[in-house]
C-alpha cells in the first residue's frame, strides 16, 4: 500500500532547497515550487500505465515535481545548467520541445534527475516496482507559469470539456503566444535601458540592467567607476557578449562570494574581459578564489 509521509516531504524539501539556494547564489531572479503526487494520483497513474511500465521496463519518474519559475526567459539555460551541476540527469528522459516556425503551442522544458542514494534510504516508497528514485524539474517564466497553471487545471484535467472545441482550444493557446511575446519584449526593454545608460555613462544602472541579477548592493566603488569613466571600451566589450555568457561566468566559481557589483565585475573580468587594470583591484581573498576557479 502506497503511503506518503513526512519522510517524503523531507526529501522534496531538501531537493527544492538545494536548487533554490544555488539559483540565489548567482542572483538569478526566481521562484521554486514543489509538490508530491497524492496517493490517489499515484494509484491512478500506475493503473493507467502499468502495462507500459512492464513492457518498456519503465517507472514513474515524477513522484516529486519541482518547478523553477524565472523572471527572464534567457535564464532558462543557465538554470538548467545549475540543476545539472547538482544532480545527475537521467539519460533520454528530458522533454524539451523545439520551436516550430509554422506552429504554436506550449514549449516543454522538463528534465528528470536521479535522487541521491542517501536521501532515498529514508523512504520505503521506492521499494515499489513502479516508482523510480527520480524527480522532474520543469522550467518556466513568470509569464508562462500562470498560463500553464490554468491550462493544467482547466484543460488538461478536463479534456472532455474541450471535445469539438478546436477554435476555443486554439484561442487558449493564443494567450500563451501573447505571453511569450511579452517575455521577449521584457528582454528588449532591459537591453535598451542598459544601452541608453551605456551611452550616458551611468555605469551603475548600465551594469544592473545588463546583467539583471539580484545584487547585494546597487553601486560600484569609486575606484571601479573611475576606471569605467576613463576606459569606455570595458563597457563596450560587455555589450558585445550575450548576457547568458556573461552571467554564466558566475557558475564557474568554486566558492560562494557576496554578489556585490565590484565582485561580479571582477569575476566577469577573469572570464571574459581580462583587463589588467581591473585585475589589480582584486582583494587577496577574492584573488585566491578566482585563481582557483579560473585556473587553466
Amino acid at each position: 500500500m502506497i503511503k506518503i509521509g513526512p519522510t517524503e516531504e523531507q526529501i522534496l524539501n531538501t531537493i527544492s532547497k538545494s536548487i533554490s539556494e544555488k539559483l540565489d547564489s548567482l542572483g538569478i531572479f526566481n521562484r521554486v515550487f514543489s509538490r508530491i503526487k497524492t496517493k490517489s494520483s499515484i494509484d491512478k497513474k500506475i493503473i493507467q500505465k502499468k502495462n507500459e511500465y512492464l513492457e518498456k521496463q519503465k517507472k514513474m519518474q515524477d513522484l516529486f515535481g519541482i518547478r523553477v519559475t524565472l523572471y527572464f526567459m534567457d535564464d532558462q539555460e543557465i538554470a538548467i545548467d545549475l540543476v545539472k551541476s547538482l544532480y545527475k540527469e537521467i539519460p533520454n528522459s528530458r522533454s524539451i520541445d523545439q520551436l516550430k516556425k509554422d506552429q504554436f503551442g506550449p514549449i516543454r522544458q522538463n528534465l528528470v534527475f536521479r535522487i541521491e542514494d542517501s536521501l532515498i534510504e529514508t523512504s520505503s516508497l521506492f521499494d515499489n516496482d513502479f516508482i523510480d528514485s527520480s524527480f522532474e524539474v520543469q522550467f518556466r517564466t513568470v509569464f508562462s507559469e500562470g498560463w500553464h497553471e490554468v491550462e493544467h487545471d482547466m484543460r488538461y484535467k478536463c479534456k472532455t470539456d474541450w471535445d469539438n472545441e478546436d477554435i476555443l482550444y486554439r484561442q487558449l493557446n493564443g494567450q500563451l503566444a501573447v505571453l511569450e511575446t511579452s517575455d521577449w519584449a521584457m528582454l528588449k526593454i532591459f537591453d535598451e535601458l542598459a544601452y541608453k545608460k551605456y551611452k550616458t555613462k551611468e555605469w551603475n544602472s548600465f551594469f544592473r540592467n545588463l546583467l539583471r541579477i539580484r545584487f547585494e548592493d546597487m553601486t560600484f566603488s569609486d575606484s571601479i567607476l573611475k576606471i569605467l569613466n576613463e576606459d569606455n571600451s570595458i563597457a563596450k566589450d560587455l555589450l558585445k557578449h550575450e548576457r547568458t555568457e556573461i552571467v554564466s561566468c558566475l557558475i564557474i566559481l568554486k566558492s560562494k562570494i557576496p554578489l556585490k557589483m565590484d565582485n561580479v565585475l571582477f569575476i566577469i573580468n577573469r572570464g571574459i574581459l581580462k583587463k589588467e587594470i581591473i585585475h589589480d583591484l582584486e582583494s587577496a581573498t577574492l584573488r585566491n578564489i578566482l585563481e582557483e576557479s579560473f585556473w587553466e
